[in-house]
């Protein structure tokens, strides 16, 4: 998997995960599935991405990911799909964070807003992973008031 946001990596490795037992030799496609696509898999696009202000330091980037389940059968892939769901549902839509170098668990955790399943085409369904991340703004730095530098009022207010 050749992500490069951790976010993504995370919901990736966390789907794949969740098949372990039901399809352990699950294929998976990022860049584009092939006309001869092997099945079952899982096909990663980009997700759509928006965005909106959070605070006066951050803001928020809401994302929706459309992830395809393929397998031989529709009947097939929604049992995929369903197990994938029900493995986001039974954590509470919270996953672990994966560390990009090695894939091992980081402490910290993603909330996700929602797991769907939509109709796919003749082989296939659709999970739709919504969520928000949060980023910072970038600021410049300000410089701090010490010794040095003195908080200095030149003015007041005028009464009456």
């Amino acid at each position: 998997m050749e992500t490069k946001n951790v976010e993504m990596g995370s919901i990736m490795a966390f789907c794949v995960k969740s098949l372990k037992d039901i399809a352990s030799n699950i294929k998976i496609y990022e860049k584009s599935v092939p006309a001869n696509f092997v099945s079952p898999s899982l096909y990663f696009p980009q997700p759509s991405v928006s965005g909106a202000s959070a605070s006066l330091s951050s803001f928020k980037n809401i994302c929706v990911w459309n992830i395809k389940v393929f397998d031989s059968d529709k009947a097939k892939a929604f049992q995929l799909a369903e197990a994938i769901r029900r493995a986001f549902y039974s954590r509470k839509l919270i996953i672990p964070v994966v560390k990009a170098e090695d894939g091992a668990e980081s402490g910290f955790f993603i909330r996700l807003k929602s797991v769907d399943i939509r109709d796919g085409d003749e082989f296939s369904k659709s999970l739709v992973i919504n969520w928000n991340s949060y980023e910072r703004y970038q600021t410049e730095t300000k410089a701090v008031l010490n010794d040095d530098n003195p908080l200095q009022i030149n003015g007041g207010m005028k009464n009456g």
